[in-house]
């Protein structure tokens, strides 16, 4: 019962995005993170700014992977100040262009 539920709250969530334009609902001012920041000052970043995930960019401004707050929190809380974003960042991305 409670599949069948949640399918149709898919369902209307579907609809209700049905001729939304990624660029209608997307950040435009996008937060990066440096790939040095340490696990401890990306959950700063999230506490402070309310997001859960940012873009991780090197020094030539190029994109090198995404880090969640799902990521941070897999790192043990003794290490989260030693470990770099760097370390613990998704490459495999899905990007949609507007």
């Amino acid at each position: 019962m409670q599949s069948i539920k949640a399918s149709q709250s898919i369902a209307t969530e579907i609809n209700r995005l049905e001729g939304v334009k990624a660029r209608e609902v997307m950040t435009k001012k996008v937060t990066t993170v440096p790939p040095t920041m340490t696990v401890i000052g990306l959950l700063d970043q999230v506490a402070k700014l309310r997001h859960i995930g940012f873009p991780i960019m090197d020094e030539s401004r190029q994109v090198v992977g995404i880090v969640t707050l799902e990521d941070a929190m897999k790192v043990s809380k003794e290490r989260r100040n030693k470990v770099s974003v760097g370390e613990i960042v998704a490459k495999s991305l899905i990007v949609v262009f507007s």
